[in-house]
């Protein structure tokens, strides 16, 4: 996952806007065998700032998969900082296409801002993570 910041975060916060790249590599189906990967990219507007824990709440969008066909997902974000990482966990439940009524968790860690680039511009433009989606 890597998330890209328009503005530059900096210590003080400010209008963002934010855009995801999220990739999902080394898929295992049961009922669609050949799914083996898939993305979604997502972005946002919110104020934010190099100190300030990333937005949360209701959340929707869709997940492309390697095959062509889509899921629409829906949920609740939660994000907290966890030994030095930020820890994203999307809960919520397969609204359309592909694994229709299926819940899924996505919990992503990502690394901690680099506090000496938010003091001087150009700041923090981007920020990298890793983490898992699970569909049951």
């Amino acid at each position: 996952m890597k998330r890209y910041f328009r503005s530059a975060l900096l210590l003080t916060p400010r209008l963002q806007h934010m855009t995801y790249a999220v990739g999902y590599s080394n898929c295992v189906s049961l009922s669609q065998p050949a799914i083996t990967s898939g993305s979604r990219n997502d972005s946002f507007d919110a104020v934010r700032g190099c100190l300030d824990l990333p937005s949360t709440g209701p959340a929707a969008t869709t997940v492309t998969w390697n095959t062509g066909q889509t899921s629409a997902i829906s949920g609740t974000t939660t994000a907290v900082n966890v030994g030095g990482q930020t820890v994203f966990t999307w809960q919520g439940t397969v609204t359309s296409g592909l694994f229709t009524g299926a819940g899924f968790t996505e919990v992503i860690a990502q690394n901690s801002l680099n506090l000496l680039a938010c003091v001087f511009a150009p700041g923090v433009t981007t920020q990298s993570g890793t983490g898992t989606f699970i569909s049951t």
